[in-house]
């Protein structure tokens, strides 16, 4: 499991609720929590907000 599914899970935040609170597509969460694209520093803030962690920890690798 990645860390930020790890964090989201912490934070009893599906994917789906976080999309929609932060203004992004559910499959681009999606495909950030499988590793397959990088988000940029804009949408990593928003969703570093959102789920009150600092940036850094979600894109730590595990």
């Amino acid at each position: 499991m990645s860390k930020f599914k790890k964090i989201l899970k912490e934070k009893g935040v599906t994917q789906r609720q976080l999309a929609k609170e932060v203004g992004m597509s559910y499959q681009m969460i999606c495909m950030y929590a499988t590793g397959k694209v990088d988000m940029g520093s804009k949408k990593l803030f928003k969703i570093a907000k959102y789920l009150n962690v600092p940036m850094e920890e979600l894109i730590e690798e595990e």
